[in-house]
């Protein structure tokens, strides 16, 4: 016969007299080995590498049963008050992962203990599986896994935008794309996965959801916008704090150690997007039949010294000085700069932000256009190098009927985006009248304005 174990106790009383929060929380953190843990003001316990949270009190006392007999009297205080309270006494952390930050973060809670830095080869040789269209992209590829685990600033990273130039006979479908960016968010944790189309509530809810704690990787695949615009994507790209919605809990928070990644054919962004990009161009390749498992064995079998590759770049490698200038100050000097030849690399990084920024392409399209309304106004081709005076309704007006896509207003702050850089274009408003001057190559500050009036015909519609 076997010998019954005996369990220690957890109880709310001790010699029939009441225990106080603090008290049992003291002995469950001493029976527990200083479990749970609050992370992003969630009560949470471990769970592998990673942490769950406890959304109620029966949680967290199955939790408790793992390392003690519960014994719960009715005189002390009851379950729903100690786990009300239990929070207050538990170790606090902003965020936690399964997976490293490097450096580490200070108040980020991590699961398990890192390789130690070493210069294995091992990221070379998982960057060599894929196939990009150029060597400068095969460090750019290199620079993204970087910064998957790249110790930074909230906030920080820039988005990665996998393409390719579109000019083989598939028009870039097929090229792996998407395999890229889920095999390499596969070293931490995975990819978040949302459409162009979903609602803000829905992509913060799926942010926030404990499923998508250890991931590190937001997801817009197969994008398929043209001139993709987006206010919200632009600010969680940015954003301290992802803050929103979380299912069943209420308001929720987490710290923006995310990184973004888009994939598409034929990128086509607004100004915003664009700047915000790191354009990755892959080619057209014929993989064997064996690629994927063989990809996903080196990962499985070697984790430690790709992270420990990756470790030994950011912490060990000394880095070169970044020249040009980017928005993105931080990430060029601690990421991109432990790269080979970063300065070449950024040159290419905003020559191909030009080259996708929608906005660029339609401000001189819709100035060819305005050119040829002015000239069709009655105005001199020469009053073109001058001053010449639009009403701004009429120049939207131009503007909607060139871009049906936009209405009235669209077009106005269209313009009046146009108008505040550096161009041919100058928006002026009075008390009696809002216009634009086209200012030619040869015009003056005191060169007068050949006007345009805007005649309305009554009784149109």
């Amino acid at each position: 016969m076997s010998t019954p174990v005996t369990r220690e106790a957890f109880s709310n009383v001790s010699n029939d007299l009441p225990l106080s929060i603090q008290k049992m929380a003291e002995d469950l953190l001493c029976i527990t080995g200083g479990w749970p843990k609050v992370i992003a003001r969630e009560l949470c316990i471990p769970d592998g590498d990673g942490v769950v949270p406890l959304p109620d009190h029966p949680c967290l006392f199955a939790f408790i049963d793992r390392y003690a007999e519960v014994r719960w009297r009715k005189s002390g205080v009851p379950k729903t008050e100690f786990f009300a309270g239990l929070p207050h006494y538990c170790q606090k952390f902003e965020w936690a992962s399964p997976h490293p930050h490097f450096p580490a973060l200070p108040r980020v809670y991590y699961g398990a203990t890192p390789p130690k830095a070493s210069n294995t080869g091992k990221l070379d040789e998982l960057v060599a599986r894929f196939s990009p269209a150029t060597d400068m992209d095969r460090r750019l590829i290199k620079a993204m896994i970087l910064t998957f685990y790249w110790g930074g600033p909230k906030g920080k990273r820039p988005v990665f935008t996998i393409t390719t130039d579109g000019a083989d006979d598939k028009k870039g479908r097929g090229a792996g794309k998407s395999t890229l960016a889920e095999i390499l968010a596969g070293l931490v944790g995975g990819v978040i996965g949302f459409q162009a189309r979903a609602s803000p509530d829905r992509i913060r809810s799926g942010l926030l959801s404990p499923a998508a704690w250890p991931r590190r990787v937001v997801l817009l695949d197969n994008l398929k916008t043209f001139r993709f615009s987006s206010d919200e994507f632009e600010s969680l790209v940015t954003c301290e704090e992802v803050t929103g919605h979380q299912l069943y809990r209420g308001f929720a928070t987490r710290p923006n150690y995310l990184t973004y990644v888009v994939t598409v054919n034929g990128a086509s962004f607004s100004k915003d997007v664009a700047e915000r990009t790191v354009p990755i161009h892959l080619a057209q390749s014929t993989k064997s039949p064996t690629w994927y498992a063989e990809t996903r064995a080196l990962i499985d079998q070697h984790w430690d010294e790709i992270v420990a590759d990756v470790r030994w770049h950011l912490e060990k490698k000394k880095g070169v000085i970044v020249t040009a200038f980017d928005r993105w100050p931080d990430w060029c000097r601690e990421v991109l700069g432990k790269t080979d030849k970063p300065n070449a690399a950024l040159k290419l990084i905003e020559e191909r932000r030009r080259a996708i920024d929608a906005d660029d392409l339609d401000e001189e399209e819709i100035l060819d256009y305005i050119r040829a309304c002015i000239v069709a106004a009655g105005v001199a081709k020469e009053s073109l190098n001058r001053v010449v005076r639009v009403p701004a309704v009429m120049m939207a007006k131009w503007v909607t009927e060139l871009r049906r896509d936009l209405h009235q207003n669209q077009a106005s702050h269209f313009l009046r985006s146009m108008a505040e850089k550096p161009g041919v274009l100058r928006y002026h408003r009075t008390k009696t009248a809002r216009y634009y001057e086209w200012r030619g190559k040869d015009a003056k500050p005191d060169t007068p304005p050949a006007e345009i009036t805007f005649k309305v015909t009554r009784g149109a519609h």
